[in-house]
């Protein structure tokens, strides 16, 4: 019913409600697209909040892959969160409030990421006080792996780099250029900003990875698969290896010339692994998949004689 609760004793506030669940057009703004009964209800809320640093949320992905993650990272840090359709973009220039805007719902697979803006903030506000805008990018083949705030020198994108989303200070929304209608949002929106980094002050808060994209996602995936088939069943996957061949996005992993393990990462960030014992047996496998709630396993099998003595589908770890 996407009704969360009520004041008591205030009649306007029930009135409202009864407004909002009779769908009278009056009261629902069709500017804003609600988040649809399917992604609500089946949210996993936590007791507990964390700090954002900014005081509105605007998704524009307009993309199924964002919904769950944007209103689960709303509710998280107690913003509130606006979904814009295609056409009704420019709802965010009249913004007054420090916001971040998401343009790309690939955000959401790196909680690393999401995790260090609060950080970028905080950084912007000790060092610099009156900053204009902060973009949110991943870089890959950068030689080195981490989180990292720097200042925008340049308009020009590196061939590695991607731009996923955008923190406005308070009153400098309105450095959004028009996105209505718009078929590459992301590429309009950035390269118009960065294009201005030599008149208003630009960071950039950037996650590098030194290898590239799908190398990086299968290794990023081994600590999530080690840690469910340790939570899970008690059980340590082969990954010890002397050698490797990666093929597009599979890697296959070699020990004394015997294969040990095979892991492949697909576009959504779901990995599928299956490892193997040294005579060649199948040890373990499974399916994990990662996203802003955290990581789910699909699937995970775990082998003995070639018999499956134990089985797990749909467990969040």
């Amino acid at each position: 019913l996407r009704i969360v609760g009520c004041a008591k004793g205030s009649p306007e506030c029930l009135n409202k409600i009864k407004q909002i669940m009779m769908m009278e057009q009056r009261v629902i703004n069709e500017r804003f697209l609600t988040y649809p009964d399917s992604v609500s209800a089946y949210l996993d809320f936590p007791e507990w909040t964390r700090f954002l640093g900014a005081s509105e949320m605007w998704d524009l992905c307009n993309h199924p892959a964002s919904e769950r993650a944007m209103l689960s990272w709303s509710y998280d840090s107690t913003v509130p969160c606006y979904r814009l359709s295609d056409g009704h973009r420019g709802l965010v220039k009249a913004s007054q409030q420090r916001c971040v805007v998401v343009t790309d719902p690939e955000l959401f697979y790196f909680k690393s990421l999401i995790d260090a803006i609060p950080g970028f903030i905080s950084s912007l506000d000790k060092e610099y006080g009156s900053w204009q805008v902060l973009l949110i990018s991943l870089e890959y083949e950068a030689g080195e792996e981490g989180s990292v705030l720097y200042r925008l020198s340049t308009s020009q994108t590196g061939p590695n780099q991607k731009y996923i989303a955008a923190v406005f200070n308070a009153g400098w929304a309105k450095l959004m250029p028009d996105l209505d209608g718009v078929s590459d949002l992301s590429g309009t929106l950035f390269s118009q900003l960065m294009q201005q980094h030599d008149k208003i002050r630009i960071h950039v808060g950037c996650e590098k990875f030194s290898h590239d994209r799908s190398l990086a996602n299968i290794y990023r995936a081994i600590p999530g698969i080690k840690h469910a088939f340790q939570v899970i069943a008690n059980h340590e996957p082969p990954f010890d290896f002397d050698s490797q061949e990666r093929s597009g996005n599979t890697l296959k992993a070699f020990k004394s010339g015997n294969t040990r393990f095979e892991l492949s990462v697909d576009n959504e960030h779901r990995a599928t692994y299956r490892g193997f014992n040294e005579d060649g047996a199948i040890n373990s496998e499974c399916r994990l998949v990662d996203g802003h709630a955290g990581k789910r396993v699909e699937w995970l099998k775990v082998f003995m004689n070639h018999q499956v003595v134990l089985e797990k589908q749909n467990v969040n770890v």
